[in-house]
């Protein structure tokens, strides 16, 4: 299963969103219940439904672990848009938070 993730975030008002983000999101990718289905889809569409599921997954728990983190150090304004591809050797999946596209 041949793969590759690339992200862009570009953080407003500072960077610690961003590079929260940057730190956080692969792992959450992969520990996403929808990797594991996406794996082991035994077709394209069920394998594409489980790649939403696992970007979906990831990009809400990712926001809410940043949020978290913003409020314990007191970073109450910072932000980040983003933008997400994951391809699959035969399937491109896309997917943007905030004002990016």
């Amino acid at each position: 299963w041949n793969k590759a993730f690339f992200g862009l975030w570009d953080g407003a008002v500072d960077d610690f969103a961003a590079e929260q983000v940057r730190k956080l999101f692969l792992s959450n990718l992969i520990a996403s219940s929808g990797w594991a289905k996406a794996t082991l889809a035994e077709n394209r569409r069920d394998e594409m439904e489980a790649l939403q599921d696992c970007l979906r997954e990831a990009i809400q728990t990712t926001d809410e672990e940043v949020i978290r983190l913003c409020r314990d150090t007191q970073n109450h304004y910072s932000s980040c848009t983003g933008v997400m591809t994951l391809w699959t050797g035969h399937i491109l999946t896309v997917a943007h938070v905030g004002d990016s596209r």
